[in-house]
């Protein structure tokens, strides 16, 4: 019987969404899930519920609450496996809310996909040095795994108005953990041994508002994690496993939302979260899709 819960951390824009519990693989007993802001976010997000309740949980799919985002934050999603339940699979889907008003004709987004021609993500690997890959191409990963010290992003021609930061954790406190970088800056340490264990990205400026980052990530023992969006944070389950992949691209939210995965859940214990699709003839940002894998 699985019981252990799965946690994910979700990025969202400022505001307004439904959020909704799409499907379980166990249907007869599906696993309840779990939305709280992370905890820079209170400020930041509110969950709307039905009067009179007080949790803001999910216990079957077709159930949804509100999201209201004054400005962007973390929404924290938690799977909890209940006594009897088989899977933990599932998944949720978060919706844009929108009036329908029209955006003026000044304010359509440019939809051309970002030039990427440039794009370096830059790794202090262990037992290699330095080593440069292209967007969507691995640092480490799947057929050479190998822990990751240090991390930076080298983007010639990377679209005016825009910046990308990141920050690391590293395995013991450094000075560089969690400090926030620009682009052309290096994140961790080099010959100290030390691996990281959770990075986070972000992309800062309006100039490009489809702009997207999609960043996978493997953690020694553990699955690909996969996120997308303009903020993103990755660890494993427990906050301790060493980085040992990373593979980051960047991209247009609009032309990414095309290829829509379906709401049926896999039978591998995860939670997947999506971005739905605004309505037609909104005024908020296009459709922008984030598929997110728990291990």
């Amino acid at each position: 019987m699985m019981r252990d819960k799965q946690r994910k951390i979700l990025g969202v824009e400022r505001g307004l969404f439904l959020v909704r519990y799409a499907a379980a693989a166990d249907e007869h007993q599906p696993p309840k899930i779990l939305l709280t802001p992370d905890r820079d976010s209170r400020e930041a997000l509110q969950l709307i519920t039905p009067p009179g309740e007080t949790e803001t949980a999910l216990w079957r799919p077709g159930a949804c609450l509100v999201l209201r985002a004054l400005s962007p934050g973390n929404l924290v999603v938690e799977v909890e496996p209940l006594a009897g339940s088989r899977s933990a699979s599932s998944s949720v889907r978060v919706e844009p809310l929108s009036m329908g008003r029209l955006a003026q004709a000044g304010q359509l987004a440019n939809l051309a996909a970002p030039d990427l021609a440039g794009f370096r993500l830059v790794g202090h690997v262990a037992g290699r040095g330095d080593v440069r890959v292209k967007a969507d191409e691995w640092l480490a990963g799947p057929s050479a795994p190998a822990r990751i010290e240090g991390i930076g992003i080298d983007w010639q021609g990377k679209p005016a108005g825009v910046d990308i930061r990141y920050s690391v954790n590293t395995a013991r406190p450094q000075t560089v953990s969690q400090r926030l970088l620009n682009s052309g800056e290096f994140a961790g340490t080099r010959g100290k041994a030390l691996p990281l264990v959770g990075v986070s990205f972000e992309v800062a400026g309006d100039a490009a508002p489809d702009l997207q980052l999609a960043v996978e990530a493997i953690f020694l023992g553990s699955p690909t994690s996969r996120a997308v969006g303009r903020r993103i944070a990755l660890a494993g389950p427990t906050g301790r496993e060493p980085l040992v992949g990373l593979k980051v691209t960047a991209e247009n939210a609009r032309l990414a939302a095309n290829a829509r995965p379906a709401d049926k859940p896999d039978s591998a214990g995860r939670v997947r979260v999506f971005r739905g699709r605004p309505k037609s003839g909104s005024a908020e940002p296009a459709p922008r899709e984030r598929a997110a894998r728990a291990g």
